[in-house]
Protein backbone atom coordinates (compact mmCIF):
# COMPACT_ATOMS: atom_id res chain seq x y z
CA UNK A 1 0.00 0.00 0.00
CA UNK A 2 1.17 3.30 -0.66
CA UNK A 3 0.06 5.98 1.40
CA UNK A 4 1.31 9.71 1.94
CA UNK A 5 1.39 11.67 5.20
CA UNK A 6 0.90 14.95 5.76
CA UNK A 7 2.73 16.63 8.35
CA UNK A 8 0.74 19.81 10.94
CA UNK A 9 1.51 22.69 8.61
CA UNK A 10 1.48 25.01 11.33
CA UNK A 11 5.10 24.89 11.45
CA UNK A 12 7.97 22.83 9.44
CA UNK A 13 5.65 21.28 6.60
CA UNK A 14 6.26 18.05 5.25
CA UNK A 15 5.41 14.97 3.43
CA UNK A 16 6.15 11.45 3.34
CA UNK A 17 5.70 8.52 1.30
CA UNK A 18 5.48 4.50 3.35
CA UNK A 19 5.35 1.91 0.76
CA UNK A 20 4.15 -1.10 2.12
CA UNK A 21 4.61 -0.35 6.10
CA UNK A 22 8.55 1.87 5.03
CA UNK A 23 9.56 4.94 4.76
CA UNK A 24 10.42 5.85 1.05
CA UNK A 25 10.81 9.40 0.81
CA UNK A 26 10.49 11.98 3.26
CA UNK A 27 11.76 15.84 4.10
CA UNK A 28 10.38 19.45 4.63
CA UNK A 29 9.12 22.44 2.15
CA UNK A 30 11.79 24.48 4.25
CA UNK A 31 14.39 22.67 2.25
CA UNK A 32 13.27 23.30 -0.26
CA UNK A 33 11.49 27.11 -0.29
CA UNK A 34 14.66 27.41 2.03
CA UNK A 35 12.57 29.50 4.64
CA UNK A 36 13.18 27.87 7.87
CA UNK A 37 10.25 26.03 9.59
CA UNK A 38 8.31 26.79 6.65
CA UNK A 39 4.74 27.24 7.46
CA UNK A 40 2.07 26.04 4.65
CA UNK A 41 0.66 23.23 2.53
CA UNK A 42 4.21 21.55 1.40
CA UNK A 43 3.30 21.61 -2.11
CA UNK A 44 7.27 21.30 -3.60
CA UNK A 45 7.91 18.51 -0.85
CA UNK A 46 4.73 16.24 -2.62
CA UNK A 47 5.65 17.18 -5.80
CA UNK A 48 9.47 15.90 -5.26
CA UNK A 49 8.37 12.89 -4.08
CA UNK A 50 5.79 12.23 -7.08
CA UNK A 51 8.73 12.82 -9.18
CA UNK A 52 11.24 10.89 -7.18
CA UNK A 53 8.89 7.45 -6.74
CA UNK A 54 7.73 7.66 -10.16
CA UNK A 55 3.99 8.16 -9.27
CA UNK A 56 1.37 10.00 -10.03
CA UNK A 57 -1.40 10.95 -7.33
CA UNK A 58 -3.77 8.55 -9.05
CA UNK A 59 -1.03 5.63 -8.05
CA UNK A 60 -1.32 6.94 -4.08
CA UNK A 61 -4.05 4.39 -2.43
CA UNK A 62 -4.68 7.01 0.56
CA UNK A 63 -3.95 10.37 1.71
CA UNK A 64 -3.68 11.35 5.36
CA UNK A 65 -3.17 14.47 7.54
CA UNK A 66 -1.82 15.15 11.23
CA UNK A 67 -3.91 17.77 11.50
CA UNK A 68 -7.46 18.30 12.93
CA UNK A 69 -10.07 20.21 11.09
CA UNK A 70 -10.84 23.60 11.50
CA UNK A 71 -13.77 22.80 13.75
CA UNK A 72 -11.82 20.28 15.72
CA UNK A 73 -9.11 22.28 16.23
CA UNK A 74 -10.91 25.35 17.67
CA UNK A 75 -12.96 23.33 20.08
CA UNK A 76 -10.47 21.01 21.71
CA UNK A 77 -8.06 24.36 22.12
CA UNK A 78 -10.64 26.43 23.65
CA UNK A 79 -12.22 23.74 25.39
CA UNK A 80 -9.07 22.84 26.97
CA UNK A 81 -8.51 26.48 28.44
CA UNK A 82 -11.53 27.49 29.26
CA UNK A 83 -12.24 24.09 31.20
CA UNK A 84 -8.83 25.15 33.33
CA UNK A 85 -9.37 28.46 33.68
CA UNK A 86 -13.23 27.90 35.42
CA UNK A 87 -11.99 24.78 37.59
CA UNK A 88 -8.18 25.68 38.40
CA UNK A 89 -7.03 26.74 41.94
CA UNK A 90 -4.01 28.88 41.41
CA UNK A 91 -1.31 29.48 43.63
CA UNK A 92 0.25 32.32 41.94
CA UNK A 93 -0.68 36.18 42.19
CA UNK A 94 -3.87 37.07 40.62
CA UNK A 95 -2.43 39.71 38.62
CA UNK A 96 -0.32 36.64 36.71
CA UNK A 97 -3.25 34.53 36.27
CA UNK A 98 -5.50 37.28 34.85
CA UNK A 99 -2.64 38.81 32.83
CA UNK A 100 -2.68 34.72 31.85
CA UNK A 101 -6.05 34.20 30.70
CA UNK A 102 -5.75 37.83 28.86
CA UNK A 103 -3.00 36.20 26.59
CA UNK A 104 -4.37 33.01 25.99
CA UNK A 105 -8.30 34.49 25.26
CA UNK A 106 -6.79 37.86 23.67
CA UNK A 107 -4.19 36.75 21.28
CA UNK A 108 -3.54 32.91 21.13
CA UNK A 109 -7.08 31.80 20.68
CA UNK A 110 -7.48 34.91 18.30
CA UNK A 111 -4.74 34.11 16.15
CA UNK A 112 -5.52 29.92 16.31
CA UNK A 113 -9.33 30.58 14.42
CA UNK A 114 -7.32 32.74 11.78
CA UNK A 115 -4.21 30.21 11.26
CA UNK A 116 -6.14 27.48 11.25
CA UNK A 117 -8.94 28.92 8.81
CA UNK A 118 -6.31 29.45 6.47
CA UNK A 119 -3.72 26.64 6.78
CA UNK A 120 -7.17 24.09 6.52
CA UNK A 121 -8.51 26.05 3.56
CA UNK A 122 -5.25 25.46 2.14
CA UNK A 123 -5.08 21.74 2.56
CA UNK A 124 -8.73 21.34 1.33
CA UNK A 125 -8.14 23.97 -1.96
CA UNK A 126 -5.25 21.28 -2.84
CA UNK A 127 -7.21 18.71 -2.25
CA UNK A 128 -9.92 19.45 -4.24
CA UNK A 129 -7.91 20.77 -7.07
CA UNK A 130 -5.92 17.80 -6.89
CA UNK A 131 -8.95 15.77 -7.83
CA UNK A 132 -8.72 13.41 -4.64
CA UNK A 133 -11.31 10.96 -4.36
CA UNK A 134 -12.84 12.16 -0.66
CA UNK A 135 -12.91 8.34 0.60
CA UNK A 136 -8.89 8.18 0.05
CA UNK A 137 -8.79 11.81 2.53
CA UNK A 138 -8.03 11.26 6.36
CA UNK A 139 -7.14 13.21 9.14
CA UNK A 140 -5.43 11.91 12.69
CA UNK A 141 -5.13 13.52 15.43
CA UNK A 142 -1.73 15.38 16.88
CA UNK A 143 -0.52 13.39 19.58
CA UNK A 144 -1.81 9.94 18.15
CA UNK A 145 0.55 10.30 15.16
CA UNK A 146 3.45 11.66 17.64
CA UNK A 147 2.95 8.12 19.56
CA UNK A 148 3.09 6.21 16.41
CA UNK A 149 5.79 8.30 15.16
CA UNK A 150 7.55 6.80 18.52
CA UNK A 151 6.23 3.77 18.72
CA UNK A 152 6.72 2.22 14.58
CA UNK A 153 10.02 3.12 14.21
CA UNK A 154 11.92 2.17 17.07
CA UNK A 155 11.69 -1.42 16.38
CA UNK A 156 10.41 -2.19 20.00
CA UNK A 157 7.59 -5.10 20.14
CA UNK A 158 6.46 -3.28 23.10
CA UNK A 159 6.88 0.08 25.30
CA UNK A 160 5.76 2.98 27.13
CA UNK A 161 5.51 5.68 24.56
CA UNK A 162 5.27 8.87 25.89
CA UNK A 163 4.41 12.49 23.60
CA UNK A 164 5.26 15.68 25.11
CA UNK A 165 5.21 19.21 23.18
CA UNK A 166 3.28 22.76 23.15
CA UNK A 167 0.46 21.58 21.93
CA UNK A 168 -1.84 19.76 19.53
CA UNK A 169 -5.74 19.87 19.48
CA UNK A 170 -5.30 21.26 23.16
CA UNK A 171 -3.04 18.00 24.43
CA UNK A 172 0.24 18.62 25.35
CA UNK A 173 1.69 15.29 27.04
CA UNK A 174 0.64 11.91 26.65
CA UNK A 175 1.37 8.30 27.52
CA UNK A 176 0.61 4.88 26.05
CA UNK A 177 1.56 1.29 26.74
CA UNK A 178 1.84 -0.22 23.35
CA UNK A 179 2.34 -4.19 23.10
CA UNK A 180 2.39 -5.93 19.13
CA UNK A 181 0.89 -3.07 18.07
CA UNK A 182 -2.07 -2.54 20.49
CA UNK A 183 -2.48 1.03 21.98
CA UNK A 184 -3.33 1.61 25.12
CA UNK A 185 -3.99 5.39 26.14
CA UNK A 186 -3.21 5.92 29.67
CA UNK A 187 -3.04 9.91 30.58
CA UNK A 188 -2.78 12.98 28.66
CA UNK A 189 -2.42 16.35 29.91
CA UNK A 190 -4.04 19.65 28.42
CA UNK A 191 -3.86 23.16 27.84
CA UNK A 192 -2.32 25.36 29.18
CA UNK A 193 -0.34 22.74 31.26
CA UNK A 194 2.61 22.56 28.76
CA UNK A 195 6.02 22.43 28.87
CA UNK A 196 6.84 22.91 25.60
CA UNK A 197 4.99 26.30 26.39
CA UNK A 198 7.11 26.51 29.35
CA UNK A 199 10.60 26.28 27.51
CA UNK A 200 9.70 28.58 25.30
CA UNK A 201 8.85 31.20 27.74
CA UNK A 202 12.34 30.85 28.70
CA UNK A 203 14.06 30.91 25.02
CA UNK A 204 11.85 34.23 24.42
CA UNK A 205 12.63 35.82 27.83
CA UNK A 206 16.45 35.71 26.82
CA UNK A 207 15.84 37.07 23.18
CA UNK A 208 15.16 33.92 21.11
CA UNK A 209 12.62 32.62 19.13
CA UNK A 210 10.12 29.83 20.49
CA UNK A 211 9.59 27.08 18.81
CA UNK A 212 13.31 27.82 16.82
CA UNK A 213 16.09 28.32 19.49
CA UNK A 214 15.43 26.35 22.36
CA UNK A 215 18.16 24.39 22.01
CA UNK A 216 20.50 27.56 22.55
CA UNK A 217 18.76 27.92 26.12
CA UNK A 218 19.92 23.80 27.10
CA UNK A 219 23.52 24.89 25.87
CA UNK A 220 22.92 28.12 28.06
CA UNK A 221 21.91 26.22 31.29
CA UNK A 222 25.26 24.34 31.43
CA UNK A 223 26.67 27.73 32.45
CA UNK A 224 24.43 28.35 35.07
CA UNK A 225 23.85 27.57 38.70
CA UNK A 226 20.66 27.91 40.73
CA UNK A 227 19.36 30.71 42.18
CA UNK A 228 16.60 29.99 45.17
CA UNK A 229 14.44 33.00 43.59
CA UNK A 230 14.35 32.35 40.22
CA UNK A 231 14.27 28.14 41.29
CA UNK A 232 11.00 29.38 43.23
CA UNK A 233 9.31 31.27 40.49
CA UNK A 234 10.03 28.04 38.05
CA UNK A 235 9.00 25.43 40.56
CA UNK A 236 5.27 27.21 40.50
CA UNK A 237 4.89 27.39 37.03
CA UNK A 238 5.43 23.74 36.28
CA UNK A 239 4.66 20.66 38.26
CA UNK A 240 3.32 17.53 38.48
CA UNK A 241 0.63 16.19 40.60
CA UNK A 242 -1.97 13.07 40.52
CA UNK A 243 -0.31 11.51 37.41
CA UNK A 244 -0.34 14.64 35.12
CA UNK A 245 2.37 17.69 33.77
CA UNK A 246 0.21 21.03 35.83
CA UNK A 247 1.44 24.82 35.13
CA UNK A 248 0.32 28.24 37.05
CA UNK A 249 0.39 30.90 34.52
CA UNK A 250 3.12 30.30 32.58
CA UNK A 251 2.60 33.42 29.94
CA UNK A 252 1.05 35.60 33.03
CA UNK A 253 4.61 34.86 34.49
CA UNK A 254 6.18 36.56 31.67
CA UNK A 255 6.72 40.15 33.42
CA UNK A 256 8.34 38.49 36.66
CA UNK A 257 10.82 36.28 34.58
CA UNK A 258 11.77 39.31 33.43
CA UNK A 259 12.70 40.73 35.74
CA UNK A 260 14.46 37.19 37.02
CA UNK A 261 16.65 37.55 33.73
CA UNK A 262 17.39 41.10 34.42
CA UNK A 263 18.73 40.35 37.75
CA UNK A 264 20.55 37.26 37.62
CA UNK A 265 21.53 36.36 34.09
CA UNK A 266 20.31 34.15 31.05
CA UNK A 267 22.55 31.51 32.07
CA UNK A 268 20.99 30.82 35.63
CA UNK A 269 17.52 31.29 34.26
CA UNK A 270 18.52 28.98 31.44
CA UNK A 271 19.59 26.50 34.16
CA UNK A 272 16.49 26.72 36.00
CA UNK A 273 14.09 26.46 33.41
CA UNK A 274 16.20 23.19 32.42
CA UNK A 275 15.92 21.55 35.51
CA UNK A 276 12.65 22.25 36.17
CA UNK A 277 11.98 20.95 32.88
CA UNK A 278 13.83 17.58 33.59
CA UNK A 279 12.20 17.05 36.80
CA UNK A 280 8.37 17.20 35.85
CA UNK A 281 8.74 15.17 33.02
CA UNK A 282 10.88 12.10 33.96
CA UNK A 283 8.74 12.78 37.13
CA UNK A 284 5.30 12.00 34.73
CA UNK A 285 7.26 9.31 32.66
CA UNK A 286 8.95 7.58 35.66
CA UNK A 287 4.96 7.76 37.45
CA UNK A 288 4.14 5.30 34.74
CA UNK A 289 7.30 3.13 34.09
CA UNK A 290 7.38 1.90 37.42
CA UNK A 291 4.11 0.59 37.64
CA UNK A 292 5.15 -1.80 34.21
CA UNK A 293 7.61 -3.79 35.30
CA UNK A 294 7.18 -6.12 32.27
CA UNK A 295 8.28 -3.28 29.92
CA UNK A 296 12.23 -2.45 29.06
CA UNK A 297 12.09 0.45 26.37
CA UNK A 298 10.86 4.03 25.88
CA UNK A 299 10.35 5.80 23.14
CA UNK A 300 9.56 9.41 22.44
CA UNK A 301 8.21 11.76 20.55
CA UNK A 302 7.19 15.55 20.48
CA UNK A 303 9.16 18.48 20.07
CA UNK A 304 9.97 18.82 24.00
CA UNK A 305 12.08 15.53 23.42
CA UNK A 306 14.22 17.54 20.84
CA UNK A 307 15.94 19.15 24.71
CA UNK A 308 18.86 15.88 24.34
CA UNK A 309 19.63 16.02 27.90
CA UNK A 310 16.19 15.68 28.99
CA UNK A 311 16.48 12.48 26.85
CA UNK A 312 19.51 11.58 28.68
CA UNK A 313 17.23 11.98 32.24
CA UNK A 314 14.68 9.42 30.91
CA UNK A 315 17.18 7.31 29.51
CA UNK A 316 18.34 6.78 32.90
CA UNK A 317 15.44 6.00 34.35
CA UNK A 318 15.91 2.63 36.56
CA UNK A 319 14.76 -0.54 34.51
CA UNK A 320 15.14 1.10 31.18
CA UNK A 321 17.26 -0.99 28.50
CA UNK A 322 16.70 0.97 25.76
CA UNK A 323 15.50 4.43 24.95
CA UNK A 324 14.27 5.50 21.45
CA UNK A 325 13.61 9.19 20.34
CA UNK A 326 12.05 9.30 17.27
CA UNK A 327 14.88 11.48 15.12
CA UNK A 328 12.40 14.17 13.40
CA UNK A 329 10.37 14.52 17.04
CA UNK A 330 8.67 17.58 16.83
CA UNK A 331 5.86 18.75 14.03
CA UNK A 332 8.10 18.47 11.19
CA UNK A 333 8.01 14.50 11.37
CA UNK A 334 3.90 14.16 12.00
CA UNK A 335 3.95 12.75 8.59
CA UNK A 336 5.61 9.78 8.64
CA UNK A 337 3.63 8.73 12.34
CA UNK A 338 0.02 9.76 10.20
CA UNK A 339 0.87 7.25 7.43
CA UNK A 340 1.49 4.67 9.74
CA UNK A 341 -1.50 4.67 11.25
CA UNK A 342 -2.98 4.21 8.07
CA UNK A 343 -1.54 1.18 6.95
CA UNK A 344 -3.27 -2.11 7.61
CA UNK A 345 -0.01 -4.30 8.15
CA UNK A 346 1.97 -1.92 10.15
CA UNK A 347 4.62 -3.12 12.03
CA UNK A 348 7.07 -1.93 14.48
CA UNK A 349 11.12 -1.60 12.93
CA UNK A 350 14.42 -0.15 13.14
CA UNK A 351 15.63 2.36 10.37
CA UNK A 352 18.25 1.22 8.90
CA UNK A 353 18.80 5.50 8.62
CA UNK A 354 16.98 8.60 7.88
CA UNK A 355 18.50 9.63 4.49
CA UNK A 356 15.13 10.25 2.91
CA UNK A 357 15.13 13.29 1.12
CA UNK A 358 17.18 14.42 -2.19
CA UNK A 359 19.78 12.69 -3.80
CA UNK A 360 21.45 13.93 -6.70
CA UNK A 361 23.48 12.15 -9.49
CA UNK A 362 27.32 12.49 -10.02
CA UNK A 363 26.39 14.77 -13.84
CA UNK A 364 23.69 16.73 -11.85
CA UNK A 365 26.93 17.66 -9.25
CA UNK A 366 29.11 17.97 -11.77
CA UNK A 367 27.10 20.61 -14.05
CA UNK A 368 26.52 22.86 -10.12
CA UNK A 369 30.58 23.03 -9.60
CA UNK A 370 30.59 24.02 -13.23
CA UNK A 371 27.83 26.77 -13.11
CA UNK A 372 29.58 27.92 -10.12
CA UNK A 373 32.69 28.02 -11.65
CA UNK A 374 34.54 26.03 -8.92
CA UNK A 375 37.73 24.32 -9.39
CA UNK A 376 37.69 20.83 -8.36
CA UNK A 377 39.10 17.88 -8.52
CA UNK A 378 37.94 13.40 -8.29
CA UNK A 379 40.43 12.00 -5.87
CA UNK A 380 40.93 8.32 -6.01
CA UNK A 381 41.04 7.79 -2.63
CA UNK A 382 38.25 10.58 -1.67
CA UNK A 383 38.04 9.59 2.18
CA UNK A 384 42.10 9.68 3.03
CA UNK A 385 42.50 12.80 1.28
CA UNK A 386 39.56 14.44 3.41
CA UNK A 387 41.08 12.64 6.37
CA UNK A 388 44.49 13.83 5.75
CA UNK A 389 42.59 17.67 5.34
CA UNK A 390 40.87 17.46 8.52
CA UNK A 391 44.30 16.41 10.56
CA UNK A 392 45.62 19.85 9.01
CA UNK A 393 42.88 21.68 11.02
CA UNK A 394 41.05 22.20 7.60
CA UNK A 395 37.03 22.89 7.87
CA UNK A 396 35.52 20.99 4.96
CA UNK A 397 31.71 20.42 4.05
CA UNK A 398 30.35 17.39 3.17
CA UNK A 399 27.26 16.87 0.36
CA UNK A 400 26.49 13.38 -0.68
CA UNK A 401 23.74 11.06 -1.22
CA UNK A 402 20.29 11.70 -0.01
CA UNK A 403 19.43 14.37 2.75
CA UNK A 404 18.94 14.10 5.79
CA UNK A 405 15.03 13.46 6.97
CA UNK A 406 14.48 15.83 10.70
CA UNK A 407 16.49 18.51 12.34
CA UNK A 408 19.91 16.91 11.94
CA UNK A 409 22.48 16.86 9.98
CA UNK A 410 24.19 12.99 9.68
CA UNK A 411 26.48 13.09 7.35
CA UNK A 412 25.28 13.85 4.00
CA UNK A 413 24.45 17.64 4.70
CA UNK A 414 27.67 18.44 7.61
CA UNK A 415 30.31 20.30 8.21
CA UNK A 416 33.29 18.18 9.51
CA UNK A 417 36.05 19.14 11.62
CA UNK A 418 38.89 17.59 14.14
CA UNK A 419 37.95 17.22 17.76
CA UNK A 420 41.46 18.79 19.59
CA UNK A 421 40.50 22.44 19.67
CA UNK A 422 38.19 23.50 22.04
CA UNK A 423 38.13 27.01 20.56
CA UNK A 424 36.11 25.94 17.93
CA UNK A 425 33.22 26.65 19.08
CA UNK A 426 33.83 30.32 19.13
CA UNK A 427 35.76 30.81 15.30
CA UNK A 428 33.46 28.57 13.66
CA UNK A 429 30.40 29.49 14.66
CA UNK A 430 31.30 33.61 13.91
CA UNK A 431 32.71 32.24 9.76
CA UNK A 432 28.77 30.40 10.13
CA UNK A 433 27.40 33.39 11.40
CA UNK A 434 25.72 31.43 14.42
CA UNK A 435 24.49 32.34 17.87
CA UNK A 436 25.39 28.89 19.31
CA UNK A 437 25.90 27.55 22.76
CA UNK A 438 25.86 23.92 23.00
CA UNK A 439 29.15 22.76 21.57
CA UNK A 440 29.46 21.13 18.22
CA UNK A 441 28.76 17.97 18.18
CA UNK A 442 30.60 14.58 17.53
CA UNK A 443 30.48 11.31 14.98
CA UNK A 444 32.22 8.52 16.39
CA UNK A 445 32.85 5.46 14.86
CA UNK A 446 30.09 2.93 16.52
CA UNK A 447 33.10 0.63 17.59
CA UNK A 448 34.70 2.79 19.50
CA UNK A 449 31.50 4.53 21.20
CA UNK A 450 31.57 2.98 24.70
CA UNK A 451 35.35 4.25 24.85
CA UNK A 452 33.72 7.03 24.80
CA UNK A 453 30.27 7.31 26.14
CA UNK A 454 29.28 5.93 29.58
CA UNK A 455 25.97 4.06 29.39
CA UNK A 456 26.18 4.17 25.58
CA UNK A 457 24.28 0.81 25.64
CA UNK A 458 20.86 2.14 26.42
CA UNK A 459 21.08 4.39 23.45
CA UNK A 460 22.87 2.88 20.76
CA UNK A 461 20.18 2.78 18.38
CA UNK A 462 18.99 6.37 19.06
CA UNK A 463 22.20 7.66 19.15
CA UNK A 464 22.52 6.78 15.44
CA UNK A 465 20.24 9.95 15.23
CA UNK A 466 22.15 11.99 17.19
CA UNK A 467 18.79 12.57 19.89
CA UNK A 468 20.44 11.96 23.40
CA UNK A 469 23.43 13.35 25.23
CA UNK A 470 25.65 10.57 27.21
CA UNK A 471 28.01 11.40 29.57
CA UNK A 472 31.49 11.95 28.26
CA UNK A 473 34.96 9.05 29.53
CA UNK A 474 38.09 10.92 30.94
CA UNK A 475 39.33 9.30 27.73
CA UNK A 476 36.59 11.31 25.43
CA UNK A 477 37.38 14.84 27.54
CA UNK A 478 41.13 14.49 26.60
CA UNK A 479 41.01 13.71 22.86
CA UNK A 480 38.07 15.71 21.53
CA UNK A 481 37.00 18.44 24.14
CA UNK A 482 35.72 20.40 20.95
CA UNK A 483 32.51 17.99 21.33
CA UNK A 484 32.20 17.91 24.89
CA UNK A 485 30.01 20.90 27.08
CA UNK A 486 30.95 22.06 30.32
CA UNK A 487 28.99 20.10 31.96
CA UNK A 488 30.76 16.94 30.69
CA UNK A 489 28.49 15.47 28.25
CA UNK A 490 27.94 15.40 24.03
CA UNK A 491 25.51 14.66 21.82
CA UNK A 492 26.75 12.21 19.63
CA UNK A 493 26.44 10.55 16.27
CA UNK A 494 27.22 6.72 16.20
CA UNK A 495 28.31 5.48 12.68
CA UNK A 496 28.80 2.53 10.74
CA UNK A 497 30.26 1.61 7.48
CA UNK A 498 26.82 -0.03 6.85
CA UNK A 499 24.70 2.76 7.45
CA UNK A 500 27.07 5.30 5.66
CA UNK A 501 30.01 3.96 3.87
CA UNK A 502 30.78 7.02 2.42
CA UNK A 503 31.11 9.18 5.87
CA UNK A 504 32.15 5.91 7.75
CA UNK A 505 35.77 6.07 5.35
CA UNK A 506 36.01 9.28 6.05
CA UNK A 507 36.14 8.87 10.16
CA UNK A 508 38.01 5.64 9.81
CA UNK A 509 41.10 7.18 7.77
CA UNK A 510 41.13 10.20 10.49
CA UNK A 511 40.85 7.50 13.03
CA UNK A 512 43.88 5.47 11.87
CA UNK A 513 45.70 8.90 11.04
CA UNK A 514 45.41 10.34 14.46
CA UNK A 515 43.93 7.40 17.02
CA UNK A 516 40.88 9.49 17.19
CA UNK A 517 37.90 7.51 16.38
CA UNK A 518 35.68 10.72 16.69
CA UNK A 519 35.25 14.18 14.09
CA UNK A 520 33.00 17.37 14.69
CA UNK A 521 29.83 17.12 12.96
CA UNK A 522 27.63 20.53 12.50
CA UNK A 523 24.46 20.93 9.92
CA UNK A 524 25.45 22.61 6.81
CA UNK A 525 24.07 26.00 6.56
CA UNK A 526 24.63 29.49 7.38
CA UNK A 527 22.81 31.10 10.28
CA UNK A 528 18.92 30.83 10.44
CA UNK A 529 18.78 28.86 7.17
CA UNK A 530 17.52 25.28 6.34
CA UNK A 531 20.19 22.61 6.17
CA UNK A 532 21.85 22.94 2.22
CA UNK A 533 19.12 20.38 -0.06
CA UNK A 534 20.91 20.59 -3.18
CA UNK A 535 24.49 21.23 -4.89
CA UNK A 536 23.34 24.57 -5.25
CA UNK A 537 22.60 25.43 -1.89
CA UNK A 538 25.80 23.49 -1.20
CA UNK A 539 28.18 25.72 -3.02
CA UNK A 540 26.72 28.94 -2.10
CA UNK A 541 27.00 28.16 1.79
CA UNK A 542 30.06 26.67 1.69
CA UNK A 543 31.68 30.08 -0.27
CA UNK A 544 29.39 32.46 2.56
CA UNK A 545 31.00 30.48 5.29
CA UNK A 546 34.48 30.65 4.28
CA UNK A 547 35.50 26.86 4.58
CA UNK A 548 38.50 25.24 3.85
CA UNK A 549 37.11 22.37 1.60
CA UNK A 550 34.13 20.94 -0.04
CA UNK A 551 32.98 17.62 -0.69
CA UNK A 552 30.18 17.31 -3.19
CA UNK A 553 29.73 13.64 -4.43
CA UNK A 554 33.03 12.31 -5.35
CA UNK A 555 34.32 15.54 -5.90
CA UNK A 556 37.03 17.54 -4.16
CA UNK A 557 36.93 21.37 -3.72
CA UNK A 558 39.59 23.46 -2.25
CA UNK A 559 39.09 27.17 -1.05
CA UNK A 560 41.13 29.40 -3.48
CA UNK A 561 42.72 31.08 -0.85
CA UNK A 562 44.34 27.37 0.74
CA UNK A 563 45.65 25.66 -1.89
CA UNK A 564 48.58 27.41 -2.17
CA UNK A 565 49.25 26.78 1.64
CA UNK A 566 48.04 23.02 1.06
CA UNK A 567 50.51 22.59 -1.60
CA UNK A 568 53.30 23.97 0.33
CA UNK A 569 52.28 21.47 3.35
CA UNK A 570 52.74 18.02 0.76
Amino acid sequence: MRILGISETDNDSGAALLIDGKIAFAANEERFSRVKRHRGFPYETIKWILKSSRLSLDDIDQFVIAKGSKRKEIKSYVGALTSHFMKEKFTVPRSRVLLDQGVWFGRNIPQLIKDTTSLNGEIEKWFKESKIPAEKIHRVDHHPAHAACAYYFSGFEDALVVTCDGQGLGVTASVWEVAHGKFKLISTSRLPDSPGNFYGLVTKVCGFTPNRHEGKITGLAAHGHEVLEVRKCVDEMLFFRNGKIRSNAIYGSYLHVKKLHKRYGRENLSYAFQKRLEEVVTAYINHYWKKRKHLKNIALAGGVFANVRLNQEVMELPGVQQLFVYPHMADGGLCAGAAAMLEPDMKPYRLHDVYLGPGYSTAEMKRALDKFRVKYKRPKNLAKEVARLLAKNFVVGRFDGRMEFGPRALGNRTIMYHTTDPKVNEWLNKNLHRSEFMPFAPVTLKEHASRCYKGFERGEYTSEFMTVTFDCTDEMKRTSPAVVHIDGTARPQVVTKDINPGYYDIVSEYYKLTGIPTVVNTSFNMHEEPIVCSPQDAIRSFKQGNLDALIVGPFLVINPRLRKELRSKK
